[in-house]
């Protein structure tokens, strides 16, 4: 939990990072306080550590956090200092993302401050960089006095052991480093003698940084998957672990050093970790492993390795081509890695079937829909060289409608279970790889049926690589905003006494008002935020752009062309004459100006030139939902992944596994229509800020209408905020699926004997059984007065379309017509 004086400094922390302005009660004192409770912190951590205490990063992260949060100019001449001791310590604690998020938008006064900043982002090429430059510039001569000689020799050294530890990291070179933890062990010592005391202690801590980086770098991790690979496979991930160190991803978080090592020992696996833990780096090399296995191999002129990737969104199937491509694609060990997308829809084309006759390792990445009818119709094709299938967003499998005869309605989670159960028998020596970032309650069940073994529970661990912030933001009739942040990291922020009227973090005057004539156009209780949302989206993506930060997600559960047309009348009449916010210039950079005019020109091709989404997007505003053309779309995760727009409206597309550089995620209403949110998809939507590297935290809003408690239906969302920060909060007690696991295939099932039972009068299982067997939904059978007969006939339809699949399949795999015991098997 956030202890009431750290609600404090971090009350302090956003005020003065997001007006300049702190808390009127804080004390100059207070920051001396709040250093010495992170140096005893650290102190105490590294006790624990020596110890063997499990806790002992835990300490060493809020450590981080305190420097963090007194990194503002106007904490004193311990701003100067803090940035890298909080670094240092994020580091040692295995949060590595945050070291480079806090990092990337520190000043460099001299090169060595530049070599121990980029040291402790991990951004190991730019340290190599600046280490020639340091080399290449070096001072020479003899007119330095005694102390200045003795700085220039322990610069040397630095440096010298810097140089040591990037080619370890590059090249896997381990015969001096011994050499070079000893050196920086001295080091330290020897800057424990220096006037300021937190020299020393910033030497200590890039000391213990080398050994974190040492033991657990990626190439580290890969060891154990590297022995199970034949000599292509040996190469393939040697080259991923370059190209790793080329992108500045040469360390392991916690979460991929035990992803890693369970793909290492197990076969089938489910993976439940939170959003922003690394699972991409987890697929990476389960793909690896899976082409390159050293049992397979080319058969026949055909290779026999494809690697089969299911997510349930065209928009992630977009973005997982384009990073896989970079990531796998291309030459590897002698053979050409293909990546291709099936996405459905308008975009195939007679080459999106070339991967059938390849001889190259394959990566094929579909929708759960595409991933159906590739298997209904090609199946007999590429079953049998199918290695690994890894199903993103595997939660997807839970059945979560309100009404068991929801489950008629097309829905995805009865496909996806289906899809998984037919590939499961169909392909049996396929490993099955399930990724989620959202499920609580589910992890025994997703295990379960990942593996097909009842004893196997999902590998679960609850890491996040950035902070999670979550609260409201407030808007008043009279047009005022103020932002009240109630969660961080899933704990309470609260203060021990009200500051000001509250008792929590907040930012009271986050935006000027929304002008007045605003509200003329938008009666209803729906209708009256949207002005205040689409202002808010304004504001934030100004000072994202003015910042270089990452985008703001506007998200609409509903209508949202309603909303487009809404925001592009008061961007063109309502919002004409005032002074908004700078959210976009067009983009210098070659590359950037031609996915620029790119999604330009496909957007006019495809809408019209008069449309509302080239209109808003000629304006630096993306408009992306799932029924956009596959091309546009990827297009426009472009625009938003290069930074190049920072204002997005767009539906539950990008909020589905979709990793793009989000710093504040804006939610309008927790209902859609009169169903209220559910809290997991809530959860997963706000897991969209805080992008790795890009900062230390992201930011989850929930816009309230704060008009008194006369006004029923803002009362009403208010109190659904409540029940949702309630679920979010990660005490043990809490489960944020709100009811147990639930197979869509067995809530079929379930309602097709109960709506028997209601015709026939029966609850005889036996005699269910046997109507079942000799039962075909060609007419509807006798009713009870209600519409029992037609449920019925809806649910043995739906399962007759399911099982007359699978018994084709199975006959076209086995090029023969079963008989009936092999059926029954």
């Amino acid at each position: 939990a956030l202890p009431p004086i750290l609600a404090r400094l971090y009350s302090q922390h956003t005020l003065l990072r997001g007006q300049g302005e702190g808390l009127p009660s804080w004390t100059e004192a207070e920051t001396t306080f709040r250093l010495n409770d992170a140096m005893r912190l650290l102190e105490a951590a590294m006790i624990l550590r020596e110890e063997g205490d499990p806790n002992w990063a835990t300490g060493l992260r809020r450590t981080g956090e305190i420097l963090e949060w007194l990194s503002h100019p106007s904490f004193g001449s311990i701003s100067e200092t803090a940035p890298l001791l909080a670094a240092a310590a994020y580091q040692i604690a295995g949060f590595p993302a945050r070291a480079q998020g806090l990092l990337n938008s520190e000043v460099t006064i001299d090169d060595q401050s530049l070599l121990i900043r980029l040291f402790l982002k991990g951004d190991f090429p730019a340290l190599f960089r600046a280490l020639l430059s340091y080399w290449a510039s070096r001072p020479t001569g003899t007119s330095f006095d005694g102390e200045q000689l003795f700085q220039v020799a322990v610069a040397d050294e630095m440096a010298s052991v810097l140089g040591l530890l990037c080619a370890n990291m590059r090249w896997g070179d381990d015969s001096r480093v011994e050499l070079v933890l000893d050196k920086l062990d001295a080091i330290s010592r020897v800057a424990s003698r220096d006037q300021d005391p937190m020299s020393g202690v910033l030497a200590r801590l890039v000391s213990l940084s080398a050994a974190s980086f040492l033991e657990g770098s990626l190439r580290t991790a890969l060891v154990p998957i590297a022995a199970h690979l034949g000599d292509d496979g040996k190469h393939a991930l040697e080259r991923y672990t370059r190209l790793s160190y080329q992108r500045g991803r040469s360390l392991a978080w916690p979460s991929q050093q035990r992803g890693i090592g369970k793909l290492a020992t197990s076969g089938s696996v489910a993976l439940c970790t939170p959003t922003a833990s690394g699972k991409t780096t987890i697929a990476e090399v389960a793909i690896i492993q899976g082409l390159f296995a050293s049992d397979t191999g080319p058969s026949e002129g055909v290779n026999d390795n494809i690697a089969l990737y299911l997510v349930p969104s065209r928009a992630l199937a977009a973005e997982v081509e384009s990073k896989f491509s970079k990531v796998l694609g291309g030459h590897v060990a002698g053979q050409s890695v293909l990546v291709t997308a099936m996405y459905g829809g308008t975009d195939w084309s007679p080459a999106d079937d070339a991967w059938l006759s390849s001889e190259q390792p394959t990566v094929l990445v579909c929708t759960y829909e595409k991933g159906e009818a590739l298997l209904r119709f090609l199946g007999p094709l590429f079953l049998p060289r199918v290695r690994v299938v890894i199903i993103d967003e595997a939660h997807s499998v839970q059945f979560e409608r309100q009404a068991a005869s929801d489950v008629l309605k097309e829905d995805r989670s009865l496909r996806l279970e289906t899809l998984v159960a037919r590939l499961m028998s169909h392909a049996p020596n396929a490993r099955i790889i399930a990724l989620s970032a959202v499920a609580a309650g589910l992890e025994d069940a997703l295990g379960h049926w990942a593996t097909g073994d009842p004893a196997t529970s999902a590998e679960s661990f609850n890491y996040r690589s950035t902070r999670q912030v979550f609260g409201r933001l407030l808007c008043r009739p009279n047009g005022s905003f103020e932002i009240r942040l109630d969660l961080l990291d899933g704990s309470r922020i609260r203060f021990d006494r009200a500051e000001g009227g509250h008792t929590t973090a907040y930012v009271p005057k986050p935006f000027p008002p929304v002008p007045s004539q605003s509200f003329e156009k938008f009666d209803g209780v729906q209708k009256r935020i949207r002005p205040f949302f689409f202002w808010a989206g304004l504001h934030l993506a100004g000072a994202a752009k003015a910042q270089k930060r990452g985008a703001v997600l506007l998200f609409v559960p509903q209508d949202i062309e309603v909303h487009a047309g809404n925001l592009l009348d008061l961007l063109e009449d309502g919002w004409a004459a005032e002074a908004l916010p700078s959210i976009f210039d067009e983009p210098k950079d070659p590359e950037d100006l031609r996915t620029w005019e790119d999604a330009i020109a496909v957007s006019a091709d495809y809408f019209g030139n008069g449309s509302y989404q080239l209109r808003l997007l000629r304006l630096g505003i993306v408009v992306h939902h799932g029924s956009m053309p596959g091309r546009l779309g990827r297009l426009l995760v472009d625009l938003v992944d290069r930074g190049i727009v920072k204002f997005v409206l767009a539906t539950s597309t990008l909020t589905q596994g979709v990793n793009l550089p989000f710093d504040t995620v804006l939610i309008p209403m927790l209902a859609r229509g009169n169903q209220t949110i559910d809290a997991r998809e809530v959860a997963n939507l706000i897991g969209r800020a805080g992008r790795p590297g890009n900062g230390t935290e992201g930011m989850g809003l929930v816009l309230l209408y704060d008009a008194g408690q006369r006004d029923w239906a803002a009362r009403q969302e208010a109190g659904r905020y409540s029940a949702l920060m309630g679920a979010l909060e990660t005490a043990e007690d809490t489960d944020l699926a709100g009811q147990a696991p639930s197979s869509p295939l067995a809530t079929l099932l379930e309602l097709l004997e109960e709506s028997w039972q209601r015709f026939s009068g029966s609850d005889n299982r036996d005699q269910f059984l046997l109507w079942l067997e000799q039962t075909v939904p060609l007419s509807e059978p006798p009713s009870s007065g209600d519409d029992a007969g037609s449920l019925a006939v809806d649910s043995l339809d739906a399962l007759d379309a399911l099982l007359l699949a699978v018994i084709h399949e199975a006959e076209e795999l086995h090029g023969a017509e079963l008989n009936l015991t092999e059926l029954e098997e």
